[in-house]
């Protein structure tokens, strides 16, 4: 259920959560569905797509803030 968010599903989204699962930028949670973002994660999204999680603390409404680039 996506609460009419947006949100990336079938093949696409496999291989999108595959792929943090193997980098071990996401790890699964016992007992329950939810997942939880790795150090390594935070790190790695930070670095290949230049996205900082850590603006939730800050107040982001959605804790999502993509940095601008070091030539803009």
């Amino acid at each position: 259920w996506s609460g009419r968010r947006h949100h990336v599903a079938g093949h696409v989204g496999a291989e999108i959560l595959r792929c943090l699962l193997d980098r071990n930028w996401l790890a699964r949670t016992r007992h329950s569905r939810a997942l939880r973002l790795t150090p390594a994660g935070h790190r790695g999204l930070r670095q290949m797509f230049d996205v900082d999680l850590n603006t939730a603390a800050q107040g982001n409404r959605r804790g999502l803030r993509v940095a601008p680039s070091p030539s803009a």
